[in-house]
């Protein structure tokens, strides 16, 4: 899957009449960085490419942390912090997290996936010299591993206890749509999936023409691969020239260069997680507190 950016207008911003100014000022606040952010972001993305770089998925967490970030601000702002959510209001928040921390559960076994591999290929550079029938037995290709994306569903709320409910429900519709939209390209990159993403173009994107294709590859993963091919198919026919030495060297490089990015982009995985969990978890005991007490 591979995400087209064309130009477009920001989100457009709407205001609640009924907010006072301080609520309004924190509402619009919220949609500007929003808006600007994703901006950012997506211009770091060439328009129409269908390779990722691992690299670009650090500014996205970054993104994403920050988005969660700043969600966290607009309830504080607007004085209805979670201890007042009830209801389907939460129920949503609930299941929308889970949906987050799925995704990132699949990254990081992805992330794994690949290691796997990248272990495998490491060995193999080091059977070249002595053992090139051995090599060529370890020399795969990196395959993505194949995940099942099912589409979220939204159980609505229908009414709202207050104007603050209705435009923290509408700031987390929106960020909603936009985190699980990134979280699911960057496990297209990683992985094979299997579901309907058609979902993706979702009015929850409003303001951004954002389009989906079938392909997208990690820009690393691709180059290793290719490497990987040459220096097979030089052994093959047991002609493993200077020039094919070179490409295992530059094999072996590409290998620690992914071994790096893998574990920068793991640790923001792990630090979205237990951020959000966090979160979760502090909604789900303020649910349960009125039980135990009475």
């Amino acid at each position: 899957m591979v995400v087209l950016i064309k130009k477009s207008s920001k989100f457009r911003r709407k205001s609640n009449p009924k907010l006072d100014h301080s609520e309004s000022i924190a509402q619009k606040s919220f949609q500007s960085y929003l808006s600007e952010s994703l901006h950012r972001l997506l211009a770091d993305q060439k328009h129409g490419s269908n390779s990722l770089s691992l690299s670009w998925f650090i500014p996205c967490f970054k993104f994403l942390q920050g988005m969660n970030r700043a969600f966290a601000k607009l309830v504080k702002d607007l004085n209805y912090p979670i201890s007042k959510w009830k209801g389907n209001f939460a129920e949503e928040y609930l299941s929308y997290t889970l949906n987050m921390l799925d995704a990132l559960n699949s990254i990081s076994s992805s992330i794994s996936h690949v290691g796997i591999s990248r272990l495998t290929l490491t060995h193999a550079i080091s059977l070249i010299s002595n053992s090139p029938s051995s090599a060529i037995q370890h020399l795969k290709p990196i395959i993505p591993r194949k995940v099942k994306v099912e589409n979220p569903k939204n159980k609505g709320v229908g009414s709202f206890n207050c104007d603050e409910e209705k435009v923290i429900h509408e700031a987390m519709m929106k960020m909603k749509g936009i985190n699980l939209l990134i979280l699911r390209v960057l496990v297209s990159g990683l992985s094979e999936v299997n579901g309907d993403l058609s979902w993706l173009n979702s009015a929850e994107l409003e303001g951004f023409d954002l389009n989906f294709s079938d392909s997208l590859v990690v820009k690393e993963i691709e180059e290793v691969n290719e490497a990987v091919k040459r220096i097979k198919d030089g052994l093959v026919e047991e002609q493993l020239s200077s020039k094919n030495e070179l490409v295992a060297e530059e094999l072996k490089k590409k290998l620690g260069e992914i071994e790096n990015l893998m574990e920068m982009v793991n640790k923001e995985v792990n630090c979205l997680f237990s951020e959000v969990l966090a979160r979760r978890s502090e909604l789900i005991d303020c649910l349960r507190l009125p039980k135990s007490s009475s």
